[in-house]
């Protein structure tokens, strides 16, 4: 039940990421969404690592992807307001 219930919480943060990212196009927002995406990504894997330890690494590309969601949307809002 626990796993299903951060299952959702992750696929809802996602979609919703989805929206104010590439819909929208608010690179801020969409930094801090990927940001709340990724720890709610982490509790997943780890939930699904106290299930079962398969499950916990077939996980772990999802973790990375929203690791490099995130820093995608770092290196776009530095280019947006010209830092470095």
């Amino acid at each position: 039940y626990i796993l299903m219930q951060d299952y959702c919480i992750q696929y809802v943060l996602y979609e919703e990421w989805v929206r104010v990212f590439l819909r929208e196009k608010r690179v801020v927002l969409g930094a801090v969404m990927s940001g709340i995406s990724f720890l709610a990504v982490l509790n997943l894997v780890v939930a699904a690592f106290e299930v079962d330890g398969v499950a916990g690494v077939m996980l772990t590309p999802a973790l990375l992807a929203s690791l490099v969601s995130g820093w995608m949307n770092m290196v776009l809002y530095n280019e947006a307001t010209g830092r470095r």
